[in-house]
């Protein structure tokens, strides 16, 4: 059984590639937004589509299931119209925009499965003169539909499925020229719909990876892999905006000292290679949900968000202690130390400039304290300073 579903998955993803973990959150977001000003008009297009095929349907058929059905699927289609309208000015979340996504694919797929089951029960049923209008109400609403939720390609594909087959199978095996006809048509603008849907989706993962990577670089130094100021300032701005009550971020700010002098005497390329070590261990000294920036030269930030373990000053501990070890490139043992100074929200700043103005204010009282005049060189100072300690 389990080795079933393996291949299945595995033949699924070949068919139709997930979309890429990096890009998947924005997708969702933009698929639900795409989706939100396409369902009213979809649900508008089956209200009109199933009430004017009952005018079609032979007066042979029981009352109830000429009429029943039809009516629901569009009082139906009225709540969701209304629930969907609704919702238009709430934020949500990608989460959220997976669940209502995955809904309204579940939901059209019944719908569309009904319609198929009707439809199909409806030309078996009638006279020769009237039974050519259900291929075509068929065809309008599975098609009408696969259109307007191409954005979502599993709804899109789904519905060509069950609303497709059925009716091109009976037209096919009807006999008469004009059925065949009528099903090679439906199957051929059946298959560049599928056509479009897949080329949509994989333009669309395309686009945003690009995004993605245009971003990335936006927003991470070239130098150190680690992310820059503009990505701190975005994600100060971010973690600020969750923050409430007197739980929020904290910014460690570090700047080095004694690098001047490795320039100097050794050269910027070794100068260049001891700011990647010290990037390296800082992103080692830090946990995972800290972010670790280089704001250029030899400065430093430390983000911490409100839901961090480490608190601000074991964090900036943890960051000078790191620089300890003396660092060896190309064979020659340097000794860098660092200052730091600490910013917590909301005492010192509620704003990103204003924890970014507090820390560099902590971070050079602490390096006034321990510069070293004889030399330039600084030993490594495992200290830093906050008003909120």
């Amino acid at each position: 059984m389990s080795s079933g579903m393996g291949i299945f998955s595995t033949v699924r993803n070949q068919l139709l590639p997930p979309v890429p973990e990096s890009v998947r959150d924005t997708f969702s977001l933009m698929q639900f937004q795409r989706v939100q000003m396409q369902v009213p008009l979809l649900y508008i297009a089956l209200i009109l589509l199933v009430l004017t095929a009952t005018t079609a349907a032979g007066d042979a058929l029981h009352p109830l299931f000429r009429f029943g059905l039809p009516v629901a699927v569009a009082l139906f289609c009225v709540v969701r119209m209304i629930v969907w309208l609704g919702r238009r000015s709430h934020d949500v979340t990608p989460d959220i925009a997976r669940k209502r996504i995955r809904a309204l694919v579940i939901i059209s797929g019944v719908i569309g499965a009904q319609c198929s089951v009707w439809c199909a029960y409806c030309w078996i049923t009638a006279d020769i003169t009237t039974r050519a209008y259900f291929p075509l109400f068929m065809a309008m609403g599975t098609l009408s539909t696969a259109y307007c939720i191409s954005i979502v390609r599993s709804g899109a594909l789904m519905n060509i499925a069950v609303g497709v087959p059925p009716m091109a199978l009976l037209l096919l095996t009807s006999g008469q020229r004009m059925d065949v006809a009528a099903a090679c048509s439906l199957i051929i603008a059946s298959a560049f719909l599928i056509r479009m849907v897949q080329q949509q989706h994989e333009q669309l993962v395309s686009l945003l990876l690009l995004q993605k990577q245009m971003q990335d670089l936006a927003e991470t130094d070239s130098l150190t892999g680690l992310v820059n100021r503009r990505a701190l300032y975005a994600r100060l701005e971010s973690e600020i905006a969750k923050a409430s009550g007197n739980t929020g971020p904290s910014l460690v700010m570090i700047d080095l000292d004694g690098f001047k002098p490795v320039n100097d005497v050794h050269g910027h390329i070794i100068g260049d290679e001891v700011l990647r070590q010290v990037a390296g261990r800082f992103r080692r000294a830090c946990d995972n949900d800290v972010m670790v920036a280089r704001l250029g030269g030899d400065e430093f930030a430390i983000l911490l968000p409100a839901r961090s373990s480490l608190d601000p000053r074991h964090a900036a501990e943890r960051a000078l202690t790191a620089l300890v070890p003396p660092f060896s490139v190309a064979g020659h043992p340097l000794r860098i130390g660092a200052s730091a100074g600490i910013a917590c929200w909301p005492e010192d700043g509620t704003t990103p400039e204003g924890l970014i103005v507090a820390a560099d204010h902590e971070l050079y009282a602490a390096k006034a304290r321990h510069r070293d005049t004889a030399t330039g060189w600084t030993e490594p100072l495992v200290e830093a300073t906050t008003r909120a300690a």
